[in-house]
């Protein structure tokens, strides 16, 4: 096998991204208000490597600092997703920025706008807490799942992302402090997800956003996870992503709006973000992302042209 630096290696993987890596594609290259260009090379992101083919997983490992931004428990779960860590200098780091527990409690606070709905779920909740009967205990929970998954039709992708910004920003900014981490150290990113639009659309977001690009260009950027997120592959990935009992009683008009990416969705987040804190700059402050490391990320991932 030829061996090619580091360098060669991610020059070659901006032109022509992984046929296996879902949803894949550099950064590289995209422009900034005040000219400056995103360097080719230093940041990808993906949907679930899990099923990269060996070939693919071989011309990765080496070159690039993973970030999944799933948990660790979640990213086992995902059969595969290991491959592209066994060269020992490829380095995966888990940042979790969207908990199961955090979308039911979001999914509870939305009941409450349906007090029909909200009183099914607590009496069915109890019900499967306090029956003692094992068959009566498993109706209650497959009622329960149900209603829940009525209940993501209400939801849409900018609660979701707003749910990030508002109840995990702690996290967030974790994920921004190992970004510049290794971009200090020289690392190339690849940072995904399971869907690799959601999660990894609101960090990329973020980073852009630090590096001075436009709110448009972050938008059209987030579009290009439409095609594949509704794709018979991305959809099968999203339901996936779901908890495993409410599978099955998912829309599937909700399922296809939760797989898609319109810019709508993430214009809408900006302009939450506005209305509650003022502007994004003010938000990132707020959280723990100051301009100054901002300013060092600008520095990292951009280049004059």
């Amino acid at each position: 096998m030829v061996v090619l630096p580091v360098g060669i290696l991610t020059l070659a993987l901006t032109v022509s991204p992984p046929s296996s890596l879902s949803n894949a594609r550099c950064l590289g290259g995209t422009r900034c208000a005040d000219g400056r260009v995103v360097t080719p090379g230093l940041l990808w992101r993906s949907a679930t490597p899990a099923n990269v083919s060996q070939a693919d997983a071989a011309a990765l490992s080496g070159a690039r600092t993973i970030i999944d931004l799933r948990s660790q428990h979640d990213a086992e779960k995902d059969a595969g997703t290991r491959r592209l860590t066994f060269d020992e200098k490829t380095l995966t780091l888990h940042a979790p920025i969207l908990s199961e527990k955090a979308m039911r409690r979001a999914l509870m606070k939305r009941a409450q706008a349906r007090p029909r709905l909200f009183a099914q779920l607590i009496g069915l909740g109890l019900g499967k807490k306090l029956s003692p009967s094992r068959r009566m205990r498993a109706f209650f929970a497959r009622r329960s799942d149900q209603r829940s998954a009525i209940l993501l039709g209400d939801v849409c992708l900018a609660d979701v992302y707003m749910l990030i910004l508002d109840d995990h920003a702690p996290m967030l900014r974790h994920a921004v402090e190992l970004c510049a981490r290794e971009l200090q150290r020289g690392s190339p990113l690849l940072i995904h997800c399971t869907h690799g639009k959601d999660r990894t659309g609101v960090l990329i977001a973020v980073l852009l956003h630090s590096c001075g690009v436009s709110e448009e260009e972050i938008l059209l950027d987030y579009a290009l996870s439409h095609d594949w997120g509704c794709s018979v592959d991305g959809e099968w990935a999203m339901i996936k992503a779901l908890p495993e009992t409410v599978r099955p009683h998912v829309d599937p008009q909700t399922l296809h709006e939760w797989c898609s990416a319109p810019e709508e969705q993430l214009y809408q987040t900006f302009r939450r973000v506005e209305e509650q804190y003022g502007s994004m700059p003010t938000y990132l402050d707020s959280i723990g992302i100051p301009a100054s490391m901002r300013n060092d990320l600008r520095e990292q991932l951009t280049q004059a042209v």
